[in-house]
């Protein structure tokens, strides 16, 4: 973050790659969430992934929102309110780099009045990543993972400490000797595996 305002303030050149490394970087965590949640319990609540992630954004978009809408309430032209009025609509329906799209306004054009909101693009794409990289994880976990079956193979060996989640918790349903809770780590590198190929 700190390359891009270095960027902005003209010290810096390609502060591009400081937002492709954000989302490169919020791609890989966001899918070991997933991949870990899968491991630990066979399945992937989207649902309550959806509401984490409202969770950490709503509050602070939701402040944002209310700061812009105060401050530009005395700066903004009354012609202009309407066009702030609908990226303030777009930005908290996270389809903000849409909206700037279909007016025309692309993220350098400068001939138009620069937006309040002009920043938010970087936040609609992430959270329309947040919606269908779930989806399409389940998909293909689904997909390459077949029956939910255990095979003897895939059950941990007695004290094995595989039966243990991250937290050193034993595992849902995991016996005290660690003989009947899901092989978490391995099933991460199995999973890991499939999706490779």
């Amino acid at each position: 973050m700190a390359g891009v305002l270095w960027f902005h303030a003209g010290h810096l050149t390609g502060g591009y790659l400081g937002v492709d490394l954000f989302f490169v970087l919020s791609g890989y965590l966001i899918t070991s969430l997933l991949v870990l949640e899968w491991a630990a319990t066979g399945r992937i609540s989207v649902a309550a992934f959806w509401g984490r992630r409202a969770r950490r954004l709503l509050p602070a978009l939701l402040a944002v929102l209310v700061v812009v809408g105060l401050a530009a309430h005395g700066h903004v032209r009354a012609v202009d309110r309407g066009q702030l009025r609908g990226e303030g609509l777009a930005t908290l329906g996270y389809v903000a780099n849409w909206f700037s799209i279909v007016r025309g306004a692309g993220y350098w054009d400068r001939a138009l009045l620069p937006s309040w909101l002009q920043h938010t693009w970087s936040l609609a794409i992430e959270e329309q990543f947040y919606v269908l990289w779930p989806l399409l994880v389940v998909g293909l976990f689904g997909v390459t993972r077949g029956p939910r079956r255990r095979r003897a193979a895939d059950a941990p060996p007695a004290g094995s400490s595989s039966a243990v989640d991250l937290a050193g918790r034993p595992a849902a349903g995991a016996s005290a000797a660690g003989t009947d809770g899901p092989p978490a780590e391995a099933e991460v590198r199995r999973a890991v595996r499939r999706l490779a190929w």
